[in-house]
């Protein structure tokens, strides 16, 4: 009805939920990942490593956010939704162009 919450509870739940497990990833690859990747701590490597996860980490939780109750499968359907399939693939396209050919005006470096 007209007084009911627009976000609920199920929905706080995967927000705090995938809020919780996207700080921990980001955080994971912002202190241990120099040495899980082998790289030097804080060169452009480094964080274009933080930035591509912290994409496609949100490309993730665009494909959960379609399910608002609690089914248990995410993919269910995906293929049959066209637009979100285009929105997706642009999305992994412009970002494989970003980290290869952004460069310094973008602050990435080729992965």
């Amino acid at each position: 009805g007209r007084n009911a919450p627009l976000i609920t509870r199920k929905m706080w739940r995967n927000i705090i939920g995938h809020s919780i497990y996207q700080l921990s990833v980001s955080f994971v690859i912002l202190y241990a990942g120099p040495k899980l990747y082998d790289i030097k701590e804080g060169v452009g490597v480094h964080y274009t490593i933080i930035f591509n996860s912290f994409v496609f980490m949100q490309i993730f939780n665009e494909i959960n956010s379609r399910m608002l109750l609690d089914e248990k499968n995410p993919f269910k359907g995906l293929i049959s939704n066209k637009i979100f399939m285009v929105v997706i693939a642009v999305t992994c396209i412009f970002q494989t162009i970003i980290i290869q050919f952004g460069g310094k005006p973008i602050s990435t470096e080729p992965l």
